[in-house]
């Protein structure tokens, strides 16, 4: 028996539907969780970058800390020679209390940011990471080129897993809504039908027969009716049934054509309007994410300008910082300054390496979000987006070890 479908169901049914929409929502669920992953590495690569900024800054108070200690050791041997009141040295010490204070809390800061970070990198409570001393070995220098705007906003509508979400959510939704306008029509189906007999017997005598006595008797004179002998591949048991079916020697044929006009059908009428008002809804939440996409793109490259200039601009600062100390030194040592001046210049040197660092960590930060922007921030970090769920820990914890520190904490 064979039904082929003529109008509804030519295109599509049920069966086929469901498939569609199984292979769309599997797209989607993995666009989904690359989203997911892209936002998690995104956060590691934040709080990465937060810690190596924390170390620099502990660098960089340890550095004003053994300014301040010299120049203390400086202004006692001169409060003994006479040279210098005794109120210079207790401002200098004033100042170590400052440093030791900012090295304290710089050290705690990382403590901090290192925690934050196991967080993310580790699923394991009993893991050996939670008590390593996380120190990056990043080199933070150097400046990026800036891409083109249409270059991001291409890459992105390439590589953005939300893309691939609204694509499989549109595949969904073109399978129902293709389901839905078929449910509407009449259903016309060919229906064709064959079959194959196996007949076989034995030959009787019809005189034998009753019946058959009694219409000779009615129909014809005795004797008057006689009967073809059976054609000789009729004549057996089992076997010889089977020999005709497979040989087919008795085969039926069928054909007809079933049409069912459903009156009002208003339940698929339903459910196409249902579709078409969801294709309203995903145009809608297209144009949406263009425009947020184009408006990330715009905003990641004005965030990358803007903290490249801040970093040129706080690196001629800190470099300035730097000799105005060391003319302040050297005019400290020849007598025409004093160490109130020598110590505020060592407290601007060390605001202006902190506004460096800040701006560096700006800087690589806002790289972090042009990729997540673009849509590469998995591969750029090394995923292999077909595993991610395999091979997250294992790539995320490789970016953890050894910076150069002081000796006495490494």
């Amino acid at each position: 028996q064979f039904t082929q479908p003529l109008v509804r169901g030519v295109a599509t049914d049920n069966a086929r539907r469901q498939l569609r929409v199984a292979n769309a929502g599997a797209e989607q669920q993995r666009a989904a969780t690359l989203a997911q992953a892209q936002a998690v590495v995104a956060n590691v690569s934040n709080a990465y970058w937060d810690l190596v900024a924390a170390w620099r800054n502990v660098a960089i108070q340890e550095e004003g800390l053994r300014n301040a200690q010299a120049q203390a050791s400086s202004s006692q041997r001169l409060a003994q020679q006479g040279a210098a009141a005794p109120v210079d040295a207790v401002e200098s010490y004033t100042q170590i209390d400052v440093f030791q204070d900012n090295v304290l809390q710089a050290l705690v800061n990382v403590q901090r940011l290192q925690i934050a970070l196991k967080t993310l990198l580790v699923s394991d409570p009993n893991d050996a990471v939670w008590k390593a001393n996380l120190v990056p070995t990043s080199n933070v220098g150097g400046v990026p080129p800036e891409p083109k705007l249409e270059d991001v906003i291409a890459s992105a509508f390439a590589h953005r897993p939300e893309v691939a979400q609204l694509r499989a959510q549109r595949r969904v939704n073109d399978a129902n809504l293709s389901f839905a306008n078929d449910q509407v029509k009449p259903q016309v189906d060919l229906n064709l039908g064959y079959a194959t007999n196996g007949l076989a017997g034995s030959t009787t005598n019809p005189a034998n027969n009753p019946f058959f006595g009694a219409i000779e008797d009615v129909a014809s004179p005795p004797g008057s009716i006689t009967f073809p002998p059976a054609p000789a591949y009729l004549n057996g048991g089992l076997g010889t049934s089977y020999q005709n079916l497979f040989d087919n020697r008795f085969p039926t044929y069928s054909a007809g054509v079933t049409v069912r006009v459903p009156i009002g059908n208003r339940t698929a009428t339903a459910e196409l309007a249902t579709a078409r008002e969801r294709t309203k809804q995903l145009q809608l939440q297209e144009i949406a994410l263009a425009q947020r996409i184009r408006g990330e793109a715009v905003l990641a490259l004005q965030s990358l300008r803007e903290t490249q200039y801040r970093l040129v601009a706080a690196q001629n600062a800190r470099s300035a910082a730097e000799r105005v100390l060391q003319a302040e030194q050297r005019r400290f040592a020849a007598g025409t300054s004093t160490t109130f001046l020598v110590l505020q210049r060592q407290l601007d040197l060390a605001n202006e390496r902190g506004r460096e660092l800040q701006a560096q960590t700006d800087l690589n930060k806002a790289v972090v979000e042009l990729d997540r922007v673009r849509g590469n921030l998995l591969e750029g970090a090394g995923f292999d987006v077909d595993r991610v769920g395999a091979t997250a820990l294992g790539a995320s914890s490789s970016t953890t070890s050894g910076l150069p520190v002081p000796p006495a904490r490494r």
